[in-house]
């Protein structure tokens, strides 16, 4: 009440009890005794000690992986509301579960929003998949976290496999080149050999007994 003017009051020791509408009323004197009055709403508030939490997420995902998180703000009065966004886009409603609510003995409450969806190829276009949760309290609260979530680049292998799996078994123009060269190679040895056959069989010949000749003999006649 010191504290306290025709134009001001001053409240201690809150409580949420104390959150009503508050109503001033100014008097004209007598013998009239004019009456006017007017009223405000206020609203006490209890913000949680830390920023929305992210839960049951992986570091990874692949192509038609299911995605299912959680986001959660601490006891707070009233409920924070949350809101999730998809690579700086608000989630569809499809994908949301929730909101629930649990309420402490305190009074307090504590809100949790589930986010639910399965990853298509356009949820990496800029390489990750970022998940953010907002949550807020009127204009006094207004915290966010988020998730940077990585393609599951180790489970790409298969899907490359089998790519290849599929081509025709044609030979690739460098088996061909390979298969080219290792022929000339052996027909070059093959050539090798046979040259060497001819060299060895005019040495025989070269050494080998001449029959003689005489007058009378039938070589000499039909000569």
């Amino acid at each position: 009440m010191n504290n306290s003017t025709e134009t001001v009051v001053v409240l201690r020791n809150v409580t949420l009890a104390t959150s009503g509408r508050f109503r001033c009323e100014v008097s004209a004197e007598g013998p009239s005794f004019q009456t006017v009055s007017d009223h405000g709403d206020m609203t006490v508030v209890a913000l949680p000690k830390d920023g929305p939490q992210i839960t049951g997420g992986r570091g990874r995902y692949q192509v038609d992986d299911v995605v299912r998180v959680n986001c959660t703000s601490k006891y707070s009065h009233p409920a924070a509301q949350l809101v999730w966004y998809i690579n700086g886009e608000q989630a569809d409603t499809r994908y949301l579960e929730g909101p629930f609510r649990h309420e402490n003995a305190d009074g307090l409450e504590q809100s949790t929003l589930g986010l639910k969806f399965r990853v298509q190829q356009h949820h990496f276009h800029r390489g990750d998949l970022k998940l953010k949760c907002l949550a807020t309290i009127f204009s006094v609260y207004w915290k966010s976290n988020e998730e940077s979530v990585e393609p599951d680049k180790q489970q790409r292998a298969p899907a490359l496999e089998s790519r290849e799996s599929r081509a025709p078994p044609d030979k690739s123009r460098a088996d061909r080149v390979h298969a080219a060269g290792a022929g000339s190679g052996s027909s070059g040895l093959m050539l090798s050999a046979y040259t060497q056959c001819l060299l060895l069989a005019a040495a025989l010949y070269a050494l080998a007994p001449r029959p003689v000749r005489t007058p009378g003999s039938p070589l000499a006649a039909a000569r």
